[in-house]
């Protein structure tokens, strides 16, 4: 689980966002990336339409993380916590794979329409995904974080 995160992550905002970040194409490395992101995981048991949004939306997620802190790790870090919550901890699908951690702490018992909780996807296919991972991107992209601001100023006057 720790290596599918940070494999993904040092592809899709190592490599590829950092460099079109580096050439003023901040939009298109959004785009690209989130784009790529979901495609990656489009042919995972369950997948849905409300699924490859959000995880659309965790890449720009993602990337926020990235231009937030300039830290590759914390990204992985962030990718590896959802991911390990997710199956470890409470026993969901990630992203529709259920043999990532077979034995979690917690057993989810799916109840309720999929379109909420995202049924056989995990809950990355569902609704409550979606307004979670915009609170997130509006937390990271807009709180203040003094150890990464600092470092910012101290980098920029020399």
């Amino acid at each position: 689980m720790s290596f599918a995160a940070a494999a993904e992550e040092l592809v899709f905002r190592g490599y590829i966002f950092q460099t079109l970040i580096r050439s003023n194409h901040t939009v298109v490395a959004f785009l690209l990336t989130s784009t790529l992101f979901a495609m990656v995981h489009q042919g995972n048991p369950g997948a849905n339409i409300i699924g490859w949004a959000n995880t659309f939306l965790a890449g720009i997620w993602f990337g926020i993380a990235y231009l937030k802190t300039k830290e590759l790790w914390f990204v992985s870090g962030i990718h590896f916590a959802w991911n390990w919550l997710q199956g470890s901890l409470y026993g969901i699908e990630v992203s529709g794979l259920t043999d990532i951690s077979p034995h979690p702490v917690f057993k989810e018992i799916e109840t309720g329409p999929a379109w909420i909780g995202g049924g056989s996807y995990g809950l990355e296919g569902g609704i409550v995904t979606t307004i979670s991972i915009l609170i997130s991107i509006i937390a990271i992209r807009y709180l203040t974080w003094e150890r990464f601001d600092k470092t910012k100023r101290a980098a920029e006057s020399s």
